[in-house]
């Protein structure tokens, strides 16, 4: 899941109303894997994690990276220790339940020796590069993939930018998420490598709509207060 704790040390705010917003976009999330048929939008939770992602990170670090000279390794290995111990909680508990499945020779249990490799690059944070799904023993890793990645583009990109260039790689993402949309029916997808191109557009959209929000509020209170 892409989100981290709002409430966490690594900033002086505290967002209330998002924090509860977040609690329930959880829940909807594991509705969602669990009993699909109750929540078949449910996937769409994760696109707020996205874009609650974009909104506190611009608020807590784009201040540091201006004023403080925070490097982009800094932030990103900060970014990774916090979202790491999720993710091998979540491999763990996949390889835990793969292993039985090996085991009990179950219809559509993994090899042992996709199983070994699967374990090894999920050591890594990284996707297998065989098979249909980016992450075998945990599918919905796939976002914490993505996170990452939208927080390499935080320092590559939008921190270097306009306000108005901002926008515009909004802009050119939702067109992308229509068409997409037209062309497959549904905005889902991003744990397997044939929704490659949607777990992008998905990314980028989401998580730069939370970074203009954040620009956008930063710019009202500069009006209000000066």
């Amino acid at each position: 899941m892409a989100s981290e704790s709002i409430a966490g040390s690594e900033s002086h705010n505290r967002y209330v109303t998002l924090d509860g917003m977040r609690g329930v976009a959880a829940v909807v999330v594991a509705v969602f894997h669990f009993h699909g048929e109750l929540a078949p939008s449910g996937y769409l939770a994760v696109d707020f994690f996205f874009a609650l992602s974009g909104f506190v990170l611009w608020k807590n670090y784009a201040p540091r990276f201006e004023r403080s000279g925070l490097t982009t390794g800094a932030f990103l290995l900060c970014r990774f220790i916090r979202l790491y111990p999720l993710f091998l909680l979540g491999a763990a508990f996949g390889f835990i339940f793969a292993l039985q499945g090996y085991l009990r020779h179950s219809d559509g249990a993994a090899s042992a020796p996709d199983l070994v490799a699967s374990a090894i690059f999920n050591i890594f944070m990284l996707p297998a590069p065989f098979g249909r799904v980016l992450y075998p023993l945990n599918p919905p890793a796939w976002s914490l993939f993505y996170e990452l990645l939208a927080n390499a583009a935080l320092c590559a990109v939008l921190v270097r930018v306009r306000y108005a260039t901002s926008i515009l790689i909004l802009c050119i993402a939702a067109i992308g998420l229509i068409l997409l949309d037209l062309y497959n029916g549904s905005l889902g997808g991003g744990d397997e490598w044939s929704t490659t191109i949607t777990a992008i557009f998905r990314t980028v959209f989401s998580f730069t709509a939370g970074v203009v929000l954040a620009r956008s509020t930063a710019s009202l209170s500069s009006c209000f207060l000066s």
